[in-house]
């Protein structure tokens, strides 16, 4: 039996060889020869929709001041003498809006959260109290939760420009009070939808 190899078959084309027996001759060509590609079509859909510029955000600073150590009577009080006050004001606001939420958070964690009581930032000197923030007149605000503002009325095409009144107190934590600087700071998200 003599095997002999038959040349490459067709150019271009992946193909196994053919081998010949003595006067037979057995091809055994598989090709692998290009083929039109298979195309599919597929499709992206985008929705959303435009949505109206959110408002104008603008808060002030509260100035509590040089607090008497004589004005704390004790944990859980305020500092007598009352508290500072600011407005935080939204204005231009879309009419259209459903809804507005707003979140205020400590810088340095809250002491309170529920009642509106944050810790005194950590570069502060004093010991043994902390920041109350109430909203003016309707009570606290609490901290590090979604709140709604209330005073913009979906409904009201006059209601673009509000704001709410925060006051902000001293609150005594410990017995013991230690003098020095005592500030706190927060950061106000709002979510408009």
């Amino acid at each position: 039996m003599i095997l002999r190899r038959s040349p490459r078959l067709g150019r271009g084309m992946a193909c196994m060889r053919s081998f010949t027996f003595t006067g037979l001759v057995l091809v055994m060509a598989i090709c692998i020869t290009p083929v039109a590609a298979i195309a599919t079509d597929a499709r992206i859909e985008v929705t959303g929709k435009i949505a109206a510029s959110p408002c104008k955000v603008s808060v002030g600073q509260i100035q509590l001041g040089n607090v008497p150590m004589s004005s704390f009577q004790g944990p859980g009080q305020v500092a007598d003498g009352g508290g500072q006050s600011t407005q935080l004001r939204l204005t231009n606001c879309p009419y259209g809006l459903s809804r507005i939420i707003y979140q205020i958070v400590p810088s340095n964690g809250a002491f309170d959260a529920p009642h509106g009581i944050a810790k005194l930032d950590a570069r502060s000197t004093a010991t043994g109290v902390a920041v109350q923030l109430t909203r003016h007149p309707s009570g606290v605000v609490p901290l590090n939760q979604d709140t709604a503002w209330n005073e913009y009325k979906p409904d009201d095409p006059n209601s673009g420009d509000n704001y709410i009144t925060l006051r902000g107190y001293y609150y005594q934590t410990a017995d013991t009070i230690r003098e020095g600087s005592a500030n706190a700071s927060f950061t106000i998200t709002f979510s408009f939808q």
